[in-house]
């Protein structure tokens, strides 16, 4: 499936300093079974790549979560971070207490 999210920066609360972008299989299947996965991050308005990744490293065969990117909040404006990590997400008890060692 093709899916898309999108994030309005301008229109997010003050206090919002980070988001982290993940994709996770919650159907059983790893990352190994699907036909090119990928993921990117696009302006927008230009629709131009940011940050793209092309989700077929063997290390993630098995894996069912990939932790993609974090956009974080500075003085000077908003800035990219690719974590490029793959999970396996069924080990994972709690997202946002995992995530939060990729905050910083």
């Amino acid at each position: 499936d093709d899916e898309a999210i999108s994030v309005e920066m301008a229109s997010l609360p003050d206090y919002v300093h980070h988001i982290v972008f993940i994709s996770e299989i919650q159907s059983g299947q790893n990352f190994g079974a699907l036909r090119n996965p990928s993921m990117r991050l696009a302006d927008g308005k230009s629709e131009a790549d940011q940050l793209a990744a092309a989700m077929t490293d063997k290390a993630g065969a098995d894996k069912n979560a990939y932790v993609f990117a974090r956009i974080s909040r500075r003085a000077e404006g908003w800035s990219l971070t690719c974590l490029d990590e793959y999970v396996d997400g069924r080990q994972v008890d709690d997202w946002v207490t995992y995530l939060a060692r990729y905050l910083g």
